[in-house]
């Protein structure tokens, strides 16, 4: 098996799991229990707030557990006040982009820009959207389809000094690129554990101290009254884990993820003819190359490689029933066509360029087969 789909999402750690599976059986104790078991546990959680926090150069009080980077959005995105405006960009995973649509059903004012050809926003255009009642500001650091990273930094400075919150969604960066939460001014963050070798159905949500969000959750009051519900110790303790050793190997892991895509999309580039790579060449997330090879259909050649044991994907696996041109796509200037005919790949450190060359070569097969029956 060839897995080049880390964005959807990446196996657990090994490293990870074992820090976990003490606390499925041997320390299974509620948190919140007042007596020793519970301490306990409640200790492996407080380890685990340190070392997500730690990531982002964040203080643990900061850190909210949640089950993953939709809850953490909606809960951001929520957070606004009545009456008040919301900015954000027509590039942003659903799980931003529907809760704004909700809210402008409830009567609130939405700005959605579109971004630039890269999938970025610039804070110039930001700036030029603001309005007097302005409260929020949410774009998300690195595009989950064609990974482009976005300067957050110029976005938090510029929301800043005009007292607007700006929330972003790291999913896609939490644990992959350096994030300074205040070094880059951002009020809210929202992260997914699956996206850097941590379990399924935890992330957390950052909150600036001194910005005052209400409970998404109402119930025992665990995680400050923010977040109510009895804790998950175990995916906790095993996203605490996957962010140490994302600090402690960034650099290396990135290395070795930017070395194989960069030789991952200069072969397609060269050998495939027509081939285009999405997204900034030089900002991008260290394992994302995202392409167009027209005259294909990008499900198809998923289906295909598929049979091969060769794993990739056309975009978000979020969205992946839905049988319409991806709209991050569509908003960088893409025919629906042109959409379709698209493909991302998506790599991890462990990842080999023999696993490389084999996609490529099945690839090429499969597109070269494709254009003489044209």
């Amino acid at each position: 098996m060839i897995y080049l789909d880390n964005a959807a999402t990446t196996k657990v750690n090994q490293d990870v799991l074992e820090a976990m599976l003490p606390y499925f059986s041997l320390q299974f104790a509620n948190p919140s229990a007042s007596h020793h078991f519970g301490l306990e546990a409640k200790k492996a959680v407080e380890k685990a707030r340190e070392y997500c926090a730690e990531l982002i150069g964040a203080d643990p009080s900061e850190i909210i557990f949640t089950s993953g980077g939709t809850e953490s959005d909606n809960t951001a995105i929520f957070n606004v006040p009545e009456n008040r405006h919301i900015i954000s960009s027509m590039a942003e995973h659903h799980a931003v982009l529907n809760p704004c649509k909700k809210i402008e059903e409830l009567g609130r004012c939405v700005t959605a820009l579109s971004p630039g050809e890269n999938g970025d926003v610039s804070a110039s255009a930001i700036e030029s959207a603001l309005e007097e009642d302005t409260a929020l500001v949410s774009v998300m650091t690195a595009n989950n389809e064609i990974g482009t990273i976005t300067d957050i930094k110029s976005i938090g400075i510029l929301c800043r000094s005009r007292n607007i919150l700006l929330h972003t969604d790291a999913v896609q960066a939490f644990g992959h690129i350096p994030i300074d939460v205040n070094d880059m001014k951002i009020d809210l963050l929202s992260a997914s554990g699956h996206k850097l070798g941590a379990p399924k159905g935890v992330g957390l949500l950052y909150v600036r101290k001194g910005v005052r969000i209400s409970p998404y959750l109402y119930g025992g009051g665990q995680e400050q009254g923010l977040r109510s519900g009895t804790l998950n110790v175990p995916s906790i303790v095993g996203l605490g884990e996957a962010a140490r050793l994302s600090r402690l190997h960034m650099s290396e892991r990135s290395g070795a993820e930017t070395e194989l895509r960069d030789y991952l999309i200069s072969r397609v580039l060269s050998e495939i003819s027509g081939a285009r790579l999405n997204g900034s060449r030089e900002s991008r997330l260290p394992g994302n190359a995202h392409f167009t090879i027209p005259g294909v259909n990008g499900a198809e050649i998923m289906e295909i490689l598929s049979g091969n044991e060769i794993y990739i994907s056309t975009g978000s696996a979020c969205s992946s029933s839905n049988s319409r041109p991806s709209h991050v796509l569509t908003a960088i200037g893409m025919s629906a066509a042109e959409a379709r005919s698209s493909i991302r790949v998506t790599l991890n450190y462990e990842n080999t360029r023999e696993e490389i060359d084999i996609f490529i070569q099945k690839l090429k097969e499969y597109v070269e087969a494709l254009r003489d029956l044209q």
